[in-house]
């Protein structure tokens, strides 16, 4: 998939090879189609996909929060939030990670 702003690496030249099967995820997984929905410019509705929700912003209590595997949201300062509240809970008093921490990246370079 194409990047969701600006130029990828990949794709400023005209490839040699274009992937037309999704290798990465099953294709039944719920994940990949809401990523595909995203990529082309879908609203998400509100509810469960398989393993998977969509939910607003603040309908989760935090016991919802630590027993997730991953947290998606869309914008940085609700992730920055999150990571502090979770850490909070948790008992972290630092600014650095601990052991045991999960770590959010914010560009993949």
């Amino acid at each position: 998939m194409p990047p969701v702003n600006g130029d990828g690496y990949f794709t400023n030249a005209k490839p040699n090879t274009m992937l037309t099967e999704i290798h990465r995820q099953a294709k039944d997984r719920p994940i990949l189609r809401l990523a595909k929905d995203i990529r082309s410019g879908k609203s998400l509705e509100y509810g469960t996909y398989g393993t998977s929700s969509v939910v607003p912003d603040g309908s989760l209590d935090l016991e919802e929060f630590l027993n997730a595997d991953q947290l998606l949201v869309g914008r940085n300062i609700t992730r920055s939030f999150y990571n502090e509240e979770i850490r909070r809970a948790l008992g972290r008093v630092g600014d650095m990670p601990e052991i045991g921490d999960r770590l959010t990246c914010q560009r993949n370079d």
